[in-house]
């Protein structure tokens, strides 16, 4: 009886021993997600900056464009008064 008794408080100890290595498993793992949660949200905010520069980037190439076809509809009218002066002499 005695010798049943002196298994079971080591089987007891031993899995209380378990309990405190899974116990301390899943704090470590719940930390571990807190982080990958932080590093998703921070990701996420630089994405959304990332986001808002594209557009901002692509309205000022916009006017790029259009402050391009301004000029060249300029020069095209040069040229035809230069060649209109040409053919003029």
């Amino acid at each position: 009886m005695e010798q049943i008794l002196k298994q079971i408080l080591e089987k007891l100890n031993s899995m209380e021993t378990d309990i405190k290595e899974l116990k301390a498993g899943q704090a470590k793992l719940e930390k571990g997600q807190a982080k990958l949660e932080a590093g998703q949200a921070k990701l996420e905010a630089g994405q959304a900056k990332l986001e808002k520069g594209q557009q901002e980037i692509k309205a000022e190439l916009k006017f790029m464009w259009d402050d391009i076809k301004k000029l060249d509809n300029r020069l095209s009218a040069q040229e035809n008064e230069v060649f209109t002066l040409k053919r003029i002499k």
